[in-house]
């Protein structure tokens, strides 16, 4: 099988695309509904297309180039998985591409081969939710175009002003699909002073494409009033909300296990057999300060779902597809890539299919689950004051606080007039149907807002609006 992509020959990337299809099929074809990270994207698309405002009308932390998106696919297609996995699709293949025309384009290897673009495949297939379009998967592609701009500054070949402004612009547009990864400015920045001969003139201007993006997203809320709230629902959230491990540490090593130990061999490999140019000895040292820095993008994630790993494809491929480009080509070779094959997909589908609840490949919570009062919500306007979402798989969200994390403050601290004025305007404007009080804290609002306790009769937990 390694033997076909070999050849320097573009139909290879036929081979690749099918590759990606196959490895998503049991994903495709599963019992699963969507998983909880979609359907919070889908109900900020939602709200969007409502005419709701982001951060102002709907307290999420999703980036802002991430929300349009899915504010466009709302519109387009409305709440459907499909519209999310078939567009990942195309942009793992995109990303594919680009990453093994970036190395053809700077013989970054000493081989002319398409074997970068199945390993990118591969890596980028490694667990079910890099199958969905993530803010982290959209986001990933402009640091590729960062980075072909970079590998192309350390050759020599582009010491156009033009090339190392969009460099900047990239990773700033980047960090709008994903902020997190506006951690990359900085790092590419470094790389470049390490391993580049690059004038402090065209560092303040990779700095200014870096910070453009993000200048013009503030201007914007700044003349539309919500400035306070972008910065406070969006910007805020990344610095002082807790971390939360979505799976557990235990699996992201055994997920990382096979990668890690071909990541080992390629490295003993290139240190022992490789003929470096100087130049690709600088690529090489460049790509391992990335994969080095880019586990601090971690350190930023609030939600670690297992899709934010694949800030680490880029540098992985680099490394593994060197792994197999200086092996001997035969049947060792095939054997070693079908071993990889094996253990990464292998995983991933054990992952996917496994219906046993006890197995450590369990993952049902990460899907989104039927709720009890489900029968009763559908089709309906619900606010549901807690973290659980499951409540909108069939249900529509009514009041801004999707994302209970950052919007329980608001609900804490009623005794302060703005959030008393703002969650009131919510309930009385959008008329939720139902409103879930897991907390008591509608029950504290109505206490205060007379003219919202005559519209709601209770029920346990649950306030219905009379005459609904």
């Amino acid at each position: 099988m390694l033997n076909f992509f070999r050849l320097n020959d573009p139909y290879r990337l036929v081979g690749v695309f099918l590759f990606l299809m196959i490895c998503r099929i049991p994903f495709w074809l599963g019992e699963g509904d969507i998983l909880l990270p979609e359907l919070r994207w889908m109900l900020t698309g939602e709200r969007m297309s409502d005419g709701f405002m982001m951060y102002y009308e709907i307290w999420d932390y999703i980036s802002p180039l991430s929300a349009g998106t899915y504010w466009f696919l709302d519109w387009m297609f409305g709440r459907s998985q499909w519209a999310y996995l078939i567009p990942a699709l195309f942009i793992s293949f995109f990303q594919a591409a680009l990453f093994n025309t970036i190395t053809l384009r700077s013989r970054i290897f000493n081989e002319n081969n398409y074997i970068p673009a199945i390993i990118y495949a591969l890596l980028s297939s490694a667990f079910f939710d890099f199958f969905t379009l993530s803010p982290m998967l959209m986001g990933l592609t402009f640091v590729l175009l960062a980075l072909n701009n970079v590998i192309s500054q350390i050759e020599f070949r582009a010491r156009k002003d033009e090339k190392l402004l969009s460099t900047g612009l990239y990773l700033g547009i980047a960090a709008l699909f994903h902020f997190p990864l506006a951690a990359m400015g900085p790092f590419f920045v470094i790389v470049l002073l390490l391993f580049s001969s690059t004038v402090p003139r065209r560092y303040l201007l990779i700095l200014y494409g870096w910070i453009l993006p993000f200048a013009l997203t503030v201007i914007y809320y700044y003349f539309t009033d919500t400035l306070e709230f972008f910065i406070a629902n969006h910007l805020v959230p990344w610095f002082n909300l807790a971390r939360r491990n979505i799976v557990s540490y235990d699996f992201i090593l055994v997920l990382a296990a096979p990668i890690t130990f071909y990541l080992l061999l390629s490295i003993l490999r290139i240190v022992r057999r490789a003929r470096l140019t100087s130049y690709q000895s600088r690529v090489f040292q460049m790509m391992f300060i990335l994969l080095v820095l880019s586990s601090l993008v971690l350190l930023l994630e609030i939600d670690r779902y297992p899709f934010i790993l694949l800030v680490f494809v880029p540098m992985l491929t680099y490394f593994v597809s060197f792994f197999f480009i200086l092996g001997k080509k035969g049947l060792g070779a095939e054997i070693f890539f079908i071993i990889l094959l094996t253990a990464v997909i292998g995983i991933n589908w054990k992952s996917t299919l496994n219906r046993n609840p006890s197995s450590f490949f369990d993952f049902k919570s990460y899907y989104v689950i039927s709720h009890n009062s489900e029968g009763i919500v559908k089709d309906k306007k619900v606010a549901f004051l807690g973290d659980n979402i499951n409540i909108y798989r069939h249900a529509y969200p009514a009041t801004p606080f999707i994302n209970w994390r950052i919007s329980q403050y608001a609900w804490e601290n009623m005794n302060q007039y703005a959030y008393l004025n703002l969650i009131m305007k919510s309930v009385l404007h959008e008329k939720p149907a139902y409103v879930f009080d897991t907390n008591k804290y509608f029950n504290k609002l109505i206490n205060k807002v007379p003219v919202i306790r005559q519209q709601y009769r209770k029920e346990g937990n649950i306030y219905i609006r009379i005459n609904n």
